[in-house]
């Protein structure tokens, strides 16, 4: 039986941190997906920020809101639940909370003090669903604000694949739609004034639209100088434009060039994620597998960097340590992945070489423990009581004198069978 092991190697630049709970005055984590399983934010989870509150409605039965300070978050509601009738399933933040329910047939208001949804407004069927080869589709609603006496929110249209930029009067219903092409992030701005963000599911450009005139302005072009933006949020009290883009939040004042201010999880992606933003610049976000609360305060930004073989972005153990150690960024790199001794050992000793290395066994671990491009790992007790317990071949796969040099990261066996008959018939 043949045995392949991945193994983990650490650059010999990289010390040994324990992971423990680092963190910015007001970082929190909101929600975390079970174990194994990724929250679905399209569907089961919706956030909204009116004021200094930011809600939670989660799989469109229950309600929870808080208030976010140095000192972490306050729970102001704790899960309401509500009656089977009341349907609100995607939440709209802005002057007021509004929601719409699941069918985009009706909007419902929030009465803070009775903490109860009211069905306020019946939408047209017609829309925001369509008929597509026989079958009846509910659109797809994104980026809603409500924003002086209105509802603003973006329509997709299944059928052609286009969206539409809608505006809903919540006295009669009315649906009206502007010629504004791929919008896909709407904030309040200014007084009859929202700023959009414009690309196919990421911010391109940001344009300012004049509620009063239904007319957009280009006012900045980002894509070739910053690439694929997301998550764009806007600070009325300090003019402050907020985006993200990999696994940094960058800050704008006024349209100057934006500079960096925080760090988001390497997990962090335009796809399937959320954001937010609450008075004091925390910046909430939701991802694949948590919905968390980051302070966006220069001063707080992490100043220490791990790079790491592209190959662990999906590793549990490494995204254990993201969370736990906000104070530091992980970075994903591609390493190079030839499966050539020569070609590690060039990156390993280079000046683009990376901090953990993820590699097969077939690769000489002696060779690299004597020339010096890996750490000695026999300092940590816990790596030290795992390796013991490993197969003996495995052992000697990863350990030159006595000493670690690499961590069994995933372990393939491989079996041979054949027809003893067939086999003795060749001869």
């Amino acid at each position: 039986m043949k045995r392949t092991v991945r193994l983990l190697a650490l650059a010999l630049m990289l010390a040994l941190i324990p992971i423990g709970a680092f963190a910015a005055p007001g970082d929190a984590v909101l929600m975390t997906a079970e174990p194994g399983e990724s929250l679905d934010l399209n569907y089961s989870c919706s956030i909204a920020v009116v004021g200094d509150v930011l809600y939670i409605l989660r799989e469109g039965v229950s309600l929870s809101a808080y208030r976010v300070g140095d000192e972490g978050p306050t729970v102001l509601v704790d899960s309401m639940p509500w009656d089977a009738a009341v349907k609100p399933a995607k939440l709209i933040g802005g002057d007021e909370l509004w929601a719409i329910d699941g069918d985009n047939h009706s909007l419902w208001r929030f009465d803070p003090g009775a903490l109860a949804f009211e069905r306020r407004t019946d939408l047209d069927p017609n829309a925001m669903t369509f008929d597509y080869q026989g079958f009846h589709i509910i659109s797809s609603i994104d980026a809603p604000v409500f924003f002086e006496g209105a509802v603003y929110l973006r329509v997709q249209n299944p059928d052609s694949f286009t969206s539409d930029f809608c505006r809903i009067d919540v006295d009669t219903g009315r649906v009206e739609k502007f010629a504004v092409q791929n919008v896909s992030a709407i904030v309040p701005f200014a007084p009859d004034m929202l700023l959009l963000g414009i690309g196919e599911g990421v911010v391109w450009s940001l344009s300012e639209f004049n509620t009063a005139t239904g007319q957009a302005k280009k006012k900045w072009d980002l894509a070739a100088q910053y690439g694929d933006l997301f998550g764009l949020q806007y600070d009325r009290d300090t003019k402050m434009i907020y985006l993200a883009r990999g696994n940094e939040i960058l800050r704008s004042e006024d349209f100057s060039i934006p500079k960096g201010v925080a760090f988001l999880p390497g997990s962090v992606g335009h796809n399937n994620t959320l954001s937010a933003l609450l008075p004091g610049g925390y910046y909430v976000v939701g991802f694949a597998d948590a919905l968390s609360v980051l302070n966006t305060d220069p001063a707080y930004k992490p100043t220490r960097t791990l790079r790491l073989d592209a190959w662990l972005d999906s590793d549990q153990l490494i995204q254990r340590f993201i969370r736990d150690r906000p104070d530091i960024v992980v970075e994903f790199v591609d390493a190079p992945n030839s499966g050539r001794m020569e070609d590690l050992v060039l990156n390993m000793s280079g000046p683009n070489r990376l901090d953990i290395y993820a590699v097969g066994s077939h690769m000489d671990f002696q060779l690299l423990a004597r020339k010096g491009y890996v750490a000695d790992l026999s300092g940590s007790d816990i790596i030290a009581a795992q390796i013991q317990r490993m197969y003996p071949d495995i052992q000697e796969l990863i350990t030159a004198d006595g000493k670690i040099f690499a961590v069994p990261d995933a372990y393939r066996a491989t079996s041979y069978a054949y027809n003893l008959r067939n086999f003795r018939r060749s001869d």
